[in-house]
């Protein structure tokens, strides 16, 4: 399913580049980029993402050090582990363990560049690195670097789901009679 989730998500951004070709060749104004940006809420909703990413790379390299890597549902925990899923899975031979820590293993991708921050295999790169940030970031309680020019801003304010939430029945509380 998460795979199918991908797809749409990577061709709705193929799609956005050519609406958006479409308006500014057509409409260039304020209207279309308020148009395009409607667009994009709306199917990130659709597929059930929480923000938009904005920004660019800034090759600072701090996403390919000190990384956790997920095998289906569960980091991996030990050194065993990331062996055995080597042998079984070449996705899994770009990385380098760095350290092993209670929350799992610690890896750095074999293909970074200390020196420039850059990959030295960029255009074969996988969809994990092609894709960065994804908000699952977040889910698992993780962050982006203070350098990485990337950031993540809600679909939804806080104010807006505070209301929400407030505003269900669930939450809603007998007051205290005396």
């Amino acid at each position: 399913m998460k795979c199918f989730i991908q797809k749409i998500v990577e061709q709705y951004n193929l799609i956005l580049y050519k609406i958006k070709n479409f308006f500014f060749s057509h409409f260039e104004n304020e209207t279309s980029n308020e148009f395009l940006y409607k667009i994009k809420i709306f199917l990130l909703t659709a597929t059930g993402k929480k923000y938009i990413k904005t920004g660019k790379c800034n090759a600072c390299g701090n996403c390919c050090k000190n990384i956790s890597v997920k095998h289906g549902n569960k980091v991996i925990k030990s050194l065993e582990q990331f062996e055995s899923l080597q042998r079984r899975f070449s996705v899994y031979r770009m990385f380098k363990v760095m350290d092993t820590s209670e929350q799992g293993v610690v890896f750095q991708c074999i293909y970074l560049d200390n020196d420039t921050g850059k990959c030295t295999d960029y255009e074969n790169r996988p969809p994990i690195c092609r894709n960065y940030p994804h908000e699952i970031i977040f889910k698992l309680g993780g962050n982006l670097s203070d350098t990485c020019g990337f950031s993540f801003i809600p679909i939804k304010s806080f104010k807006k789901v505070f209301t929400e939430v407030e505003n269900t029945k669930c939450l809603q509380f007998d007051t205290p009679t005396k």
